[in-house]
């Protein structure tokens, strides 16, 4: 699927998981994903073999023809039905030339014209910032808080 401003978003590739290792090793990427640690090539690797089983949508983000991270929706038990969660991991180096807004942007449509969903939540690490003012442009609002995150939701209706 090809958004915008050379941005690109296809389906997963064996291949990508080299490049996935690579950008989650940025203590900046990973902290702000709900990662402790750096996951090893193994962790990838098996991550992806799930992907089959899952209730998962995920995509490749390219730019330029170079990957620069993934994002997804998928279903969490804990959400009321109708409803997915999203997430998206950009690689440091390509901050702030847009592609999260396209890539959120998108990932909305998706969800709500072709999944027909009515609502997307998503959790962001506090003092994450300037992703946080990213969802609230896009019309995401405040739904929980815990100690570590908040929850932010878009209703559809």
């Amino acid at each position: 699927m090809e958004t915008q401003n050379s941005v690109l978003l296809r389906a997963v590739e064996y291949t990508d998981l080299t490049r996935f290792y690579q950008i989650l090793q940025n203590p900046n990427v990973y902290s702000k994903i709900d990662l402790v640690h750096p996951p090893s090539i193994e962790d990838e690797i098996q991550w992806y073999h799930s992907l089959k089983d899952s209730q998962q949508h995920v995509w490749t983000i390219e730019y330029r023809g170079i990957v620069v991270g993934n994002c997804r929706i998928f279903k969490a038990d804990y959400l009321p039905e109708n409803s997915s969660e999203f997430g998206i991991m950009i690689d440091e180096a390509f901050w702030g030339k847009g592609i999260g807004t396209l890539v959120c942007q998108w990932l909305i449509q998706y969800a709500k014209d072709m999944l027909k969903l009515h609502q997307l939540f998503l959790e962001v690490k506090h003092g994450n910032d300037y992703a946080k003012r990213l969802y609230k442009k896009l019309g995401f609002q405040p739904f929980s808080t815990s100690s570590t995150h908040e929850k932010m939701v878009m209703p559809f209706q």
